[in-house]
């Protein structure tokens, strides 16, 4: 898969914009083979025989919408781009899968981050299909594993203890196989959350860090510890569901727009809450923005204090700092001293005081980070 050449549609009829993708991709020696369709008609036929790596779609279509045809691209990565600036139609392209949303200008402008995207959502989708086909292998080898073993107890006719024995090194077996593979998807996934945002890059391996060394002070033990570690790597998840003309708008976000950005939490915790493994880290993806004196997002009734679950208070504190001390697109980064000012004067308000303490009193913020591409949990 990774020696095919990508193949991307193009579904746009407007003849200047046709003729300024055409512009677009010798200009930037497009790396993709690319089809154009002018309509909805035409796009539909187009798919009958032919299999898309993404698409890019006009919203607003001669005889259609780009809604019109979500269900021949189902399993296809797509992109929508209007002339319209709607939020609501960004915010409904997002809830129907769009891997990301733009709006058109008169110069063509907005073709220029759309390799970059392109590229993400074909990572994306291939990262997913590289890790179903990574779990079932997993989960063929296991089976074949257990008859080998049910085989050879047949045959030796094993005494009570042997058996016992056996049993239950195939069980460590089997769970020792199933944590790496859900190791390799949170890496995987993790990844893919900064692609979307660059001015993200290592965020999550450096929250990472910090909620580790202060689980540590906590005593967690390992099985503890390493939830709170894939929460780390995990809390920003949601983020896949935002549009990436918000996450790296340069300038102060409007309400409606802020309004869209506290949506992640409960994205965050709606995606991970379907994988019975991921269970113990759901609160601390949707109640890491929760203050401790019960402000915040999401908003929940009586939860503040030691009500709001121990391992999101510690995200918490590691996600502001690291926040604070990194580039954003509407900021540069504060100093460490101005950090820890601000950790202090929020300490009892926005921070829980005794985390607050942790961090500060055994210098955590000091931390130093392995490289991003690297990123390993140890089990």
């Amino acid at each position: 898969m990774k020696n095919k050449k990508a193949n991307i549609l193009f579904i746009e009829d407007d003849k200047i914009d046709q003729m300024a993708i055409e512009r677009f991709a010798k200009e930037v020696n497009f790396p993709y083979d690319y089809t154009i369709a002018g309509s909805v008609k035409e796009a539909v036929d187009i798919l009958e025989s032919n299999n898309f790596d993404a698409a890019v779609i006009d919203y607003m279509l001669g005889d259609g919408t780009a809604f019109d045809l979500f269900n021949e691209i189902e399993g296809t990565p797509f992109i929508i781009v209007t002339s319209l600036g709607d939020e609501e139609i960004a915010v409904k392209a997002m809830k129907a899968g769009a891997s990301d949303y733009l709006v058109k200008d008169t110069k063509g402008n907005y073709l220029k981050p759309l390799l970059i995207i392109i590229e993400n959502a074909i990572r994306f989708k291939r990262a997913e299909e590289e890790i179903k086909m990574y779990h079932n292998n997993l989960i063929n080898l296991v089976n074949e594993s257990t008859k080998e073993l049910k085989k050879e107890m047949n045959e030796r006719r094993l005494a009570e203890q042997k058996y016992r024995d056996l049993k239950e090194k195939l069980l460590k077996e089997r769970y020792d196989i199933l944590k790496k593979a859900n190791i390799d998807s949170v890496i995987v996934l993790s990844q893919t959350i900064e692609a979307k945002d660059p001015y993200t890059r290592g965020h999550c391996l450096r929250v990472r860090d910090f909620a580790k060394a202060i689980g540590e002070k906590y005593k967690f033990d390992k099985d503890k510890l390493l939830f709170l570690e894939f929460g780390a790597l995990l809390h920003d998840i949601g983020k896949i569901g935002i549009p990436g003309v918000i996450l790296n708008k340069k300038d102060k976000l409007t309400e409606e727009e802020f309004s869209i950005i506290k949506k992640h939490p409960d994205i965050g915790a709606n995606i991970i809450k379907n994988v019975k493994f991921y269970g113990p880290i759901v609160p601390m993806i949707r109640y890491h923005h929760v203050f401790y004196n019960g402000n915040g997002y999401p908003k929940v009734n009586g939860l503040k204090k030691e009500n709001i679950p121990l391992e999101a208070r510690i995200l918490s504190v590691g996600d502001a700092f690291d926040a604070m001390t990194t580039d954003r697109p509407y900021r540069k980064a504060f100093s460490i001293e101005k950090a820890i000012s601000i950790l202090k004067e929020l300490s009892g308000s926005q921070f829980d005081p005794d985390i607050v303490d942790i961090f500060i009193s055994n210098k955590i913020y000091k931390l130093e980070h392995p490289v991003t591409q690297k990123m390993h949990l140890e089990f």
